[in-house]
């Protein structure tokens, strides 16, 4: 009996990463296919708000749809939030996830803050994805801080 969990445990842990792992690069090359026919590329987004008062720390995940000067996000679930419009999005530097944050992102994610029309906000998006939302950055990350006296 145990044998026989411990085989179903493991089973379907690899076929949900492998199915997990398709999915991801099938929307990678989608969203590549759009940026060569200077299309909107949809990608996968988590977002947070900096500005706000109550709900500044919360992740919302979502999608987005880039075009040059404007992303529009969604969420995932109707309950989550409102669609908007970020306009007039200025890039600042970008960063990877804190442990803490991992709680509540991939750890493989990238952070982008941002300042838009709206808002300041942060944007975590996977690091392959990056260059559609900032083309002039290449794979340069800067370290994340860590503890104080670490």
């Amino acid at each position: 009996m145990f044998l026989g969990d411990w085989l179903g445990s493991l089973l379907g842990g690899l076929v949900v990463g492998v199915v997990g792992d398709w999915r991801r690069r099938r929307a990678h090359s989608r969203a590549e296919a759009d940026a060569a026919q200077a299309e909107p590329v949809r990608l996968t987004v988590a977002l947070r708000r900096l500005d706000r008062r109550f709900v500044a720390g919360r992740w919302r995940h979502g999608k987005a749809v880039v075009r040059p000067g404007e992303i529009r996000w969604a969420p995932r679930w109707p309950r989550m939030g409102r669609r908007f419009a970020l306009r007039d999005v200025v890039f600042a530097d970008r960063r990877r996830s804190t442990i803490p944050e991992q709680w509540f992102l991939n750890a493989g994610l990238v952070i982008v803050e941002c300042s838009a029309a709206t808002g300041r906000y942060e944007l975590a998006v996977f690091p392959e994805d990056m260059r559609f939302l900032r083309p002039e950055v290449g794979d340069r990350l800067r370290p994340v801080a860590g503890p104080p006296g670490a």
